[in-house]
């Protein structure tokens, strides 16, 4: 259970802590257990340690809490599923909700259900890597994989054959990767025995979700209405906008993102009319101003 979060409550100590191993391949929280084991039978026995008296002694028998990198989000909650069954702190696709609202048109569930609907269309959807099963075709010895795909309520089989094997080789071995995927659903080249040509998902590209802001947001448009403003608003889009017009070091190194224009619309009674805010020329990081996009008005986000 501290895999899936027992212990978070306890201290300043995170879950990767408890699974550090030494040299003798034993796991902090293993000499937890033996440590509370052996307490337990001392004060069982009413014995009491030689060393008692010796605070130096007394404390070097208390495990020492290792140091190391924190889980990351999509471990965390891998973890999770895997001890609990289900996702106790939130889904990993949380984090990429507004790329999910905005750019896909499609999940998993609907690809299930047929591709009939979708034939000579163009798809956009996203999921966790679960597994991936790759082989060698007995027919025309040439390599094929099988990725399977899994999001909020599902999981969906991707294949993958001769060159997009090699062409997407680099999330073929990325179990747990988030991942966003266009596809394009097609007849195959050849009609079946009766004549009749299967429709088939044909993946275009795939690349991490923590790219999509990067390869697909290029300008955001922020809007409310115009009886929504106050000094407190101005204030308060004033801080979002500065804090996002820039990244730490740290976020340097985990995002790949460029700033966007941001445009700020304000809209009149019923949306009978709106007005943009061009007097300024605004640029945000995408993804960080949508993490700190937080106002205490009704406004929505359209991301172009």
């Amino acid at each position: 259970m501290a895999r899936a979060g027992a212990f978070d409550g306890f201290g300043d100590i995170h879950r990767a802590q408890f699974f550090v191993e030494d040299k003798d391949g034993r796991t902090f929280l293993d000499k937890l257990v033996t440590y509370g084991t052996q307490t337990q039978s001392n004060a069982a026995q009413n014995q009491i340690s030689m060393f008692d008296d010796i605070p130096e002694m007394a404390e070097m028998a208390y495990p020492t809490i290792p140091q190391c990198e924190p889980w990351s989000l999509i471990e965390s909650a891998r973890n999770e599923k895997d001890v609990a069954g289900f996702y106790i702190s939130g889904h990993p696709l949380d984090t990429y909700k507004t790329i999910i609202e905005h750019y896909a048109n499609v999940n998993l569930a609907q690809l299930n259900a047929g591709l009939a609907p979708f034939a000579n269309k163009n798809l956009a959807f996203v999921g966790t890597v679960t597994s991936v099963r790759r082989g060698v075709s007995q027919k025309n010895n040439k390599d094929y994989a099988f990725m399977t795909l899994e999001d909020y309520n599902t999981s969906f089989d991707i294949g993958f054959f001769g060159e997009q094997v090699g062409k997407f080789a680099p999330f073929l071995n990325q179990s747990g990767a988030m991942l966003f995927v266009k596809a394009r659903v097609e007849p195959r080249p050849f009609a079946d025995r009766d004549g009749n040509r299967i429709l088939e998902l044909k993946i275009v590209d795939m690349f991490h979700l923590y790219d999509a802001y990067a390869k697909l947001c290029k300008s955001i448009t922020l809007c409310f209405g115009i009886h929504s403003i106050s000094v407190q608003l101005a204030k308060d889009l004033q801080k979002i906008i500065t804090d996002s017009s820039k990244l730490s070091k740290n976020e340097q190194e985990s995002t790949s993102s460029q700033p966007v224009p941001l445009v700020i619309r304000l809209l009149g009674a019923g949306d009978a009319f709106h007005s943009d805010f061009n007097n300024y020329q605004l640029s945000v990081y995408p993804d960080k101003f949508v993490k700190n996009l937080k106002l205490n008005i009704p406004y929505t986000l359209e991301l172009n």
